[in-house]
């Protein structure tokens, strides 16, 4: 064991290319693999083999910086609408247009990157991920935040071993 390998450090989050600025409570990256146990009458309860089936992934983060560019890229572009109202001026509305509509159309590119770093081999690269806000948080006593969960979908335009991501260098080629 090397105390060298222990990392603190917090990480920027840039989605389609925008800097989505601080965030609270670090970044959470969830994976989730289903499989299927395969079992015989004769082998009774016991569990000779799984396969995997699937792998999900989310990304979870709290975002401190409430302006009008991540109202518009969380809200506006994924769950929401943006609106002209007859008196003028655009306006980031919450309605139900957005039912019944592909949330992988509106996946972009997800990076995460070590603070004061720019793109490298620490750097977390998803091709096709669509935020969803879960909350918003408006008090006294501490910054307001906007709670989003990323969906992560797989790129089919990439080889199957890259198809949600991949840690290091996203400018390799990873097509078929």
């Amino acid at each position: 064991m090397s105390v060298s390998d222990i990392s603190v450090k917090p990480m920027s989050v840039l989605w389609n290319g925008t800097d989505l600025g601080s965030t609270q409570g670090g970044v959470e990256v969830s994976l989730e693999t289903s499989s299927v146990d395969i079992t015989t009458d004769q082998g009774g309860a016991n569990i000779l083999d799984s396969f995997q089936n699937g792998l999900t992934l989310s990304l979870s983060i709290e975002i401190l910086e409430l302006n009008s560019a991540n109202y518009n890229s969380m809200i506006a572009s994924t769950i929401g609408d943006s609106f002209t109202p007859t008196e003028g001026g655009t306006h980031t509305v919450l309605g139900v247009s957005q039912n019944f509509t592909s949330m992988l159309g509106k996946a972009q590119v997800l990076e995460l990157r070590p603070v004061g770093e720019t793109a490298s081999g620490n750097s977390w690269t998803f091709w096709k991920a669509c935020p969803t806000p879960s909350s918003l948080s408006f008090a006294a006593d501490n910054a307001s935040s906007m709670t989003v969960e990323f969906k992560i979908f797989p790129d089919s335009s990439k080889v199957e071993e890259a198809q949600l991501g991949v840690l290091g260098d996203n400018t390799k080629t990873y097509t078929p």
